[in-house]
């Protein structure tokens, strides 16, 4: 492929997360219940898909039998799947695309980075960034000093690049997976982001502690926007070079990114965040991977949808995940994304099979196949 070209734009918006997929270990599945027709070719990323509905490694049987539910989001850690360097554990994928093939559903794939990388990873070289852990329904105890791999780490790269392609030689041909999430450049989750809190207090379940300062240990690691990008732009390569016939997802956010410039010096902005660098992530995936790149927020609600992602909507695929649960609010945020063009929608499972909004996913699942 030809060499990525860096391009520059600047978008300011506010800034969310979502909570990442459950993985738990292996457990027997139950009985099946009565399946429905498997698709007959390739799966693609169009519909409606649930954010948590595998646990214990099974689909949660009520979406099984959801109609409007075309698929679900399948996050597994690194940390899981590759306990030891070059030994692989791919029984949770093979036992959820089994399930999910039979009942005709498909699966968005996440590989887990971030804080799930092993630490084998550490041992054998790759340079650690620590910061201190500040979500309290996932990840490790409040204030627990956490490592993420440096994204632009030579070691680091190669192990992830070791994993990724394994993933794909024994999963691209698999018609049931529909996508690709991109994850590498991460922290708390698989968004493309990365720890900016400067000095903020963090506290609940009765602890507390003062974060550290991330953007001044950026700088210490040598960050600047451009080793950022750059990072981004490799692990880019190496999903399109594992997974060819997938479509590849990565998920945005406004900010997320250090306010360090392109020389490395730092810069006021609100929240110590760049604002640049996911737009200019967004016009090299538009450039280099025209045909199989979708853009992806998390942050999306009743009240807000992302612009930066909505104005690519005529160009390529974008997909929204919700915020949290929306309830009543979900029949707005469902016309509002449809009407900026999505092609696919992940809702939490509360919401994909609650009664009183049937009406709203049926709706979504029929306009976006």
């Amino acid at each position: 492929m030809m060499m990525i070209l860096l391009l520059t734009v600047i978008g300011m918006v506010l800034m969310n997360f979502a909570a990442p997929a459950v993985f738990a270990s292996p457990f027997a599945m139950e009985p099946p219940i009565a399946a429905t027709q498997a698709p007959a070719g390739p799966a693609t990323p169009n519909g409606i898909f649930v954010v948590d509905g595998v646990h214990h490694n099974a689909i949660d049987k009520a979406l099984l039998s959801a109609p409007d539910v075309d698929g679900v989001l399948l996050e597994v850690p690194w940390n899981v799947l590759e306990p030891q360097e070059g030994r692989f554990n791919w029984s949770p994928i093979d036992t959820v695309l089994s399930q999910a093939a039979t009942y005709g559903k498909k699966v968005s794939l996440i590989l887990g980075a971030g804080w799930q990388t092993p630490a084998w990873v550490y041992a054998d070289g790759a340079r650690a960034y620590k910061f201190l852990w500040d979500k309290s329904n996932w990840g490790p105890p409040l204030c627990t000093p956490t490592s993420i791999p440096v994204p632009w780490d030579a070691i680091f790269l190669s192990k992830w690049a070791d994993l990724v392609t394994a993933a794909g030689n024994r999963y691209d041909s698999s018609e049931t997976i529909a996508s690709v999430k991109v994850s590498g450049v991460n922290s708390k989750t698989q968004e493309t982001f990365l720890p900016t809190s400067v000095h903020r207090s963090i506290s609940g379940k009765g602890v507390s502690c003062i974060s550290y300062d991330d953007v001044a240990d950026w700088q210490a690691a040598g960050y600047t926007r451009l080793k950022a990008e750059g990072a981004w732009a490799n692990t880019m390569e190496i999903f399109a070079r594992a997974f060819p016939t997938k479509m590849l997802e990565p998920m945005f956010i406004p900010g997320g990114f250090p306010a360090i410039d392109d020389n490395g010096n730092r810069f006021s902005s609100p929240n110590s965040q760049d604002m640049q660098v996911s737009s200019d992530l967004i016009l090299t995936g538009l450039a280099e991977y025209p045909s199989d790149f979708i853009i992806q927020n998390d942050g999306w609600s009743a009240q807000w949808i992302w612009e930066n992602e909505s104005e690519y909507a005529s160009r390529v695929g974008t997909g929204y995940q919700e915020v949290s649960a929306l309830k009543t609010q979900a029949p707005k945020a469902v016309t509002d994304a449809i009407q900026d063009g999505a092609m696919y929608l992940e809702f939490y499972e509360s919401d994909a099979i609650a009664a009183s909004l049937q009406s709203t996913m049926n709706t979504a699942h029929t306009v976006l196949q």
